[in-house]
């Protein structure tokens, strides 16, 4: 019973430690973008090339200058030039949040690690319908 006890302990650090070393899905390759806004966005959420979905975030994490820091896992087969951008947009009305990345022009991409240095901060949508019908009531006077 002691021998069964020890190789279940045996399993169960290796398991963990298989985990832990995966760092992220093998797939995937890890950037990062500091965005001072991300009102929607949420883990998981996709993360479209040309509109088309190339990855999704893994992870945020609240900075203490109030910036939040996003990790993004991209399909190691998609090629992101170094001067890329990311920015946040509404997939509708209804539905969440996306992180669209902006392709630069350079000719060297990005690797894993590496942070897009311009970002572009979630819009609030609310507050600008708020914005537009405020014109719109101030118009009709």
């Amino acid at each position: 019973m002691r021998y069964l006890v020890t190789i279940f302990a045996v399993l169960a650090v290796a398991a963990i430690v298989m985990l832990g070393s995966r760092g992220n899905e093998s797939g995937y390759y890890a950037l990062t973008s500091n965005i001072k806004r991300t009102d929607g966005l949420s883990f998981s959420s996709r993360v479209l090339l040309s509109g088309e979905p190339v990855g999704h975030i893994e992870g945020m994490t609240l900075r203490d200058d109030y910036s939040v820091n996003v990790r993004i896992l991209v399909r190691r087969d998609v090629k992101i030039p170094v001067d890329s951008a990311v920015a946040i947009y509404s997939e509708s009305l209804l539905r969440g949040k996306y992180l669209a990345i902006l392709p630069g022009g350079a000719e060297e991409y990005m690797k894993d690690g590496d942070s897009f240095e311009f970002s572009q901060n979630a819009i609030n949508l609310m507050r600008m319908i708020s914005a537009g019908a405020e014109m719109l009531k101030k118009e009709s006077k």
